[in-house]
C-alpha cells in the first residue's frame, strides 16, 4: 500500500536521513549507475544548445526578466529505484530556483515518472529552500520491497520535478550552474530494491553520477563574439584564438559575455569545434541560406 506523503519540511529531512543511513548498510553492484539530468524550454532570448546548455541573450530576452522553465529527470535503465531523493542548487542567487511543482500540475507533462505519484500534486514530497537557493523532491513508498512502478516505458519518460530558473535583471554575464548536490543534510540518492536480494539496500550518491544544467548569459547573440551584429569568420578566428590560449594553459583574454557567446554547442568547452561551427554557418549564410539561426544550424547535425 502506498504511503501518501505531504509537503512538510521535517518529513523531507527525515526521508533524506533514512535514505542516507541505508547507504552504509550494504554495497551496491558496480553496474547500478542511475543519474539525474535537466531539460530546459526555449523562449524569448532563450536557446537550448546542442549539449543541453541554455544560452540567454539579455538584449532579446523579455523586459519582465528571463524565466527558464526546467524539468528534472531520473535515468534508471535497470528500473530498480525504490527511493529517489534529489536536491539541486545554484550557488549564485542571481539565478533563482523558484516555483517548484509536481509534473502532475504542469500541462506539458501531466504525470510524474512514477505511477504511484500521479494522483495529485501532494503525493510528491517536495520542498523549496529559498535562503539557500535549493529545491528538493523525494519519491518513495517506503512500505514495499519492490522497485517503484514506472508511468512510462522508461524512468525518464516523465520528469520527477518542474521548476523555473529566474535570472535577475542585474545578473552578471557569464555562466551559472544548477547542480545536483550531496552535502550535509542535503543528500541526493537513488536506492534500488531487488526482489531476489533484499539485503542490498544501499544507495547511489547522485551528485557524482548526474549532469548539471549550465546557463550562459551574454549581451549578444550566440556566436557573435565581437558583438557587431554579424556571425562571420572574424568571430570564428576569435574563438580559435581563445582555444589556443586556453590550450597553452594561459588566462582567457575574453570578457565573460564573449566567453558565453563562444561555446556555441553548449559542451562547456571553447575549442576548434566551436570555431568550425561558426565558420560553417557563415559559409551557409553567405551562400544565401539565411532562414536559420546558428543554434538551429548546429543542432541539425
Amino acid at each position: 500500500m502506498k504511503k501518501t506523503l505531504s509537503f512538510v519540511s521535517a518529513a523531507v529531512m527525515a526521508a533524506s536521513m533514512a535514505v542516507s543511513a541505508a547507504a552504509s548498510a550494504a554495497e551496491l553492484p558496480a553496474d547500478y549507475k542511475p543519474s539525474y539530468y535537466f531539460k530546459a524550454d526555449e523562449g524569448t532570448g532563450i536557446e537550448v544548445l546542442k549539449y543541453g546548455t541554455v544560452f540567454v541573450n539579455t538584449k532579446t530576452a523579455s523586459a519582465d526578466g528571463t524565466v527558464i522553465p526546467c524539468a528534472l529527470f531520473v535515468k534508471d535503465d535497470q528500473k530498480l529505484a525504490g527511493a529517489v531523493v534529489a536536491k539541486w542548487q545554484c550557488e549564485d542567487k542571481s539565478l533563482a530556483l523558484k516555483d517548484l511543482a509536481s509534473p502532475v500540475t504542469v500541462k506539458k507533462y501531466g504525470k510524474t515518472a512514477y505511477a504511484d505519484f500521479n494522483e495529485s500534486e501532494k503525493s510528491v514530497l517536495s520542498k523549496q529552500f529559498d535562503d539557500l537557493n535549493i529545491l528538493s523532491v523525494v519519491y518513495s513508498t517506503y512500505t514495499s520491497a519492490d522497485p517503484m512502478k514506472l508511468t512510462g516505458e522508461t524512468s525518464d519518460a516523465y520528469p520527477i520535478a518542474c521548476f523555473n530558473a529566474k535570472l535577475a535583471k542585474d545578473a552578471a554575464f557569464g555562466s551559472y550552474d544548477i547542480n545536483i548536490i550531496n552535502k550535509e543534510e542535503f543528500s541526493s540518492t537513488v536506492s534500488p530494491r531487488y526482489v531476489d536480494k533484499p539485503e542490498i539496500i544501499g544507495s547511489v550518491d547522485m551528485s557524482k553520477t548526474s549532469k548539471n544544467l549550465r546557463v550562459n548569459v551574454s549581451d549578444r547573440q550566440l556566436g557573435d563574439v565581437n558583438n557587431n551584429g554579424f556571425i562571420d569568420a572574424v568571430d570564428a578566428s576569435a574563438i580559435l584564438k581563445e582555444y589556443a590560449t586556453l590550450s597553452a594553459k594561459k588566462d582567457s583574454t575574453m570578457t565573460k559575455e564573449q566567453t558565453a557567446a563562444s561555446d556555441i554547442n553548449g559542451d562547456k568547452i571553447i575549442d576548434a569545434v566551436d570555431a568550425s561551427g561558426v565558420l560553417a554557418f557563415y559559409a551557409s549564410v553567405s551562400s544565401g541560406k539565411k532562414d536559420i539561426t546558428l543554434n538551429q544550424f548546429i543542432n541539425k547535425d
